[in-house]
């Protein structure tokens, strides 16, 4: 299959002795192998560090906590009975939903982390030539007016540091910026 991404890495849940989770890589078919082993790269950091399970788990929590909320206030508004007992208040509704708003922000900046991370171990792959190799697949997907990572689509830019610097030196807090850190922390 096409992915206009490159890649996908996945965790699937497994029954082995080993590990509870296999990962799945998916992968675009590019001309040049340079490129697929480039995205293979830093789709495997992926999957060596577990970050696909660990975002699950976030999703799972999130979706959970709403079925909850949901559940409860349906629950209590429908059954006259239970209505004293159960009551959800607009305030509890109000700071659930600020907790989930706090948890997807935090949840975008730890995707950032990750991607700067599989980025570094791209670089300790491919070495220099890994930001390369990443233009030039930026060029086949979305154009050849693409002259670096700062003309990737905005979804991109989001989830992945846009000067990609990770894939340059091989160091993964230098993709990251200042603000980023204290933003996680205000959240708490």
């Amino acid at each position: 299959p096409k992915f206009v991404h490159g890649g996908l890495a996945m965790s699937v849940p497994t029954l082995s002795r080993h590990l509870p989770f296999k990962g799945i890589i998916f992968i675009s078919d590019y001309p040049d192998e340079s490129l697929v082993k480039k995205v293979e790269a830093h789709e495997t950091a992926h999957v060596r560090e577990h970050h696909p399970v660990f975002f699950l788990t976030i999703a799972i929590f999130l979706v959970s906590a709403t079925g909850s909320l949901t559940y409860f206030a349906a629950f209590s508004n429908l059954n006259p009975i239970i209505t004293p007992i159960i009551n959800v208040s607009p305030l509890l509704v109000v700071k659930t939903l600020l907790v989930f708003l706090s948890v997807a922000v935090a949840n975008v900046l730890l995707i950032r982390v990750t991607e700067s991370r599989a980025d570094a171990f791209a670089h300790k792959v491919m070495g220099e030539r890994a930001y390369e190799l990443l233009v030039e697949i930026l060029r086949i997907n979305y154009g050849k007016n693409v002259r670096g990572t700062e003309d990737a689509p905005l979804f991109s830019r989001i989830t992945h540091t846009s000067s990609r610097n990770a894939l340059k030196t091989g160091d993964p807090l230098s993709s990251l910026n200042t603000w980023e850190f204290p933003a996680i922390l205000t959240l708490v």
